[in-house]
């Protein structure tokens, strides 16, 4: 049990703060709950809904002219419940509206994030444990949209800059390049390709010593291994003539892959994004979340009293026109 005390602290403090006094507080904190008005009865949400309200119902009693007071209920259910029809409606409408504008920002922002991830991967170096590094995965999933391409672009950009800067390609470029290709810098020893880019940035490279410890840096070979030394030796002699035929190995390198990408760029992508860009507002319009299940049974709710409202005042008309103790008339007009 509270002591006087704190009964006394809870009455100075409940003085502190009494809600809303104004009318116009009131009526805003009476609708501190409502999240959307299609739940809601007629007027709810403000007077100019209660006025619209009034219109419709005035529409429906001219239209079907209810006698007595159990026909003007029916019409009244009728119109209460096609009312919140109209408000399911709308409010599809304005979600339907609101997630194609928006549709196109949030795919640019997750394949933006996508790409950002995938760059990160292929230029990261992998540990010695990180077995499942596939740079040609990493590659195809970039190549998969304008952005990613644009980013590859940009990346050959660079590597081409530096060639016409100081003319070669440093250990770090020359894995940057042989990860952008999709390949394993470390294959050097057991794929053309990549092996094509060490032979080249190695003859380009003036500070160049011996082919040995170029491949060792990359692809972790044993110095007391006979096959390895044999290996290298066997690369040696594919090494380009001169640095200027090294030079122009890694340009061309360069160009066929700036080459590929920005046919890719313009022959499949800027079709397919285009097709994209045109289904996106439709695919916006389906939601199959929870909100939108709530709305689609509210709605056939509403409907089967709609429904039932009409069918009910229908029935009542029947049998107002044909009682019981007519029964002699109804069968003369039946036949």
């Amino acid at each position: 049990m509270a002591s006087d005390r704190r009964v006394e602290a809870n009455r100075r403090n409940a003085a502190r703060s009494t809600g809303p006094r104004s009318a116009k507080g009131k009526a805003r904190s009476a609708q501190n709950a409502v999240t959307h008005g299609i739940l809601g009865r007629p007027g709810a949400t403000g007077p100019e809904a209660m006025e619209a309200y009034r219109a419709l119902l005035q529409s429906w009693v001219d239209e079907l002219r209810p006698v007595g007071v159990v026909e003007s209920v029916l019409v009244e259910r009728a119109c209460r419940n096609a009312w919140r029809l109209s408000r399911c409606a709308r409010y599809e409408d304005a979600a339907f509206a609101r997630r194609a504008r928006s549709s196109n920002d949030r795919d640019g922002l997750a394949e933006k994030g996508r790409v950002e991830s995938l760059a990160r991967q292929l230029l990261a170096t992998p540990g010695p444990d990180e077995e499942k590094d596939e740079p040609a995965v990493l590659v195809a999933g970039l190549e998969m949209t304008s952005r990613g391409v644009d980013w590859l672009l940009g990346r050959w950009a660079s590597l081409g800059a530096a060639l016409d800067g100081v003319g070669f390609w440093d250990t770090p470029r020359k894995v940057e390049a042989v990860r952008l290709l999709g390949l394993r810098p470390e294959e050097v020893l057991s794929d053309p390709a990549v092996a094509s880019v060490f032979l080249s940035a190695h003859m380009a490279d003036p500070r160049r010593t011996i082919l040995w410890f170029d491949c060792f840096q990359v692809a972790k070979l044993d110095p007391a291994s006979p096959s390895d030394r044999l290996r290298v030796k066997e690369l040696e002699a594919r090494l380009p003539a001169s640095s200027e035929e090294g030079l122009r190995g890694l340009r061309k390198i360069a160009s066929d892959a700036v080459g590929r990408l920005r046919t890719r760029r313009v022959e499949v992508l800027a079709a397919r994004e285009a097709a994209d860009r045109e289904e996106s507002g439709d695919l916006a319009l389906f939601d199959e979340g929870p909100s939108t299940a709530l709305l689609l049974r509210y709605e056939a709710s509403s409907g089967r009293a709609l429904h039932r409202a009409l069918g009910d005042l229908l029935k009542l008309r029947e049998a107002n026109a044909f009682p019981p103790n007519d029964e002699e008339e109804l069968t003369s007009l039946k036949s």
